[in-house]
């Protein structure tokens, strides 16, 4: 183990951290997988396979976690973090595991504008206020473990609030998903991302319903 914290604390974080950009959240399960691949890639040699190999999960996700920390440490001044964080997300008709811990590439601005203005105009933001509302308001209502709003209901939404078309909403819709913030599940409800979740944790619930928390978890 010895060996190998020192060859990980030695490890580029670059790569590490470009592929976690890149998927925006990722479950730490197939993080581990990559970073094992990248350890053995970067030490290809049989003693580094060796000690690889006698490592169990639990003393990989700490040599992982080691890692993130260290690459923190490097993205704390420009105001970024890779949160580790845990959702529940067995109701919303997908294949994650219940439980699963996650990494995400969370922005640490506060507030949900500000996270946003770089990106969308000021319609558009206000159109997305309202829907995280909604999709907060029936995930308290209904007693459902995750946050959502039917795909047809969104759009409608959105063309009230900005008066624009609904094709125009789709791709709105769709820049949310490819940025992590929303998911279309198998039941055609858009659902609040894994990445949403890990950034407004200290506000979102104060959007919408009693307050009283939600399903993110600190992990």
């Amino acid at each position: 183990m010895e060996i190998a914290t020192f060859e990980a604390s030695q490890l580029d974080h670059r790569p590490i951290l470009q592929y976690i950009i890149s998927v925006k959240t990722i479950a730490q399960r197939k993080l581990a997988k990559f970073f094992v691949t990248y350890y053995l890639a970067t030490y290809n040699t049989e003693e580094a396979r060796n000690v690889i190999s006698n490592l169990n999960n639990h003393e990989i996700y700490e040599l992982l976690e080691a890692k993130i920390n260290d690459i923190n440490m490097k993205l704390l001044p420009m105001n970024y973090e890779i949160k580790k964080h845990k959702e529940k997300m067995s109701a919303s008709n997908d294949n994650d595991n219940d439980n699963d811990i996650y990494f995400s590439f969370i922005n640490l601005v506060e507030d949900t504008p500000s996270k946003l203005n770089t990106d969308y105009s000021a319609e558009d933001i206000k159109a997305i206020t309202f829907i995280i509302k909604s999709c907060i308001e029936n995930g308290e209502l209904k007693g459902q473990p995750y946050y959502y709003i039917g795909s047809s209901e969104a759009l409608n939404e959105y063309r009230k609030q900005t008066g624009k078309l609904m094709a125009m909403g789709q791709t709105l819709f769709q820049s949310l998903i490819n940025n992590g913030w929303l998911r279309l599940n198998k039941a055609g409800q858009y659902v609040l991302g894994l990445r949403l979740l890990a950034e407004l944790e200290s506000q979102l619930f104060g959007v919408g319903g009693n307050g009283n928390g939600g399903s993110t978890q600190g992990a």
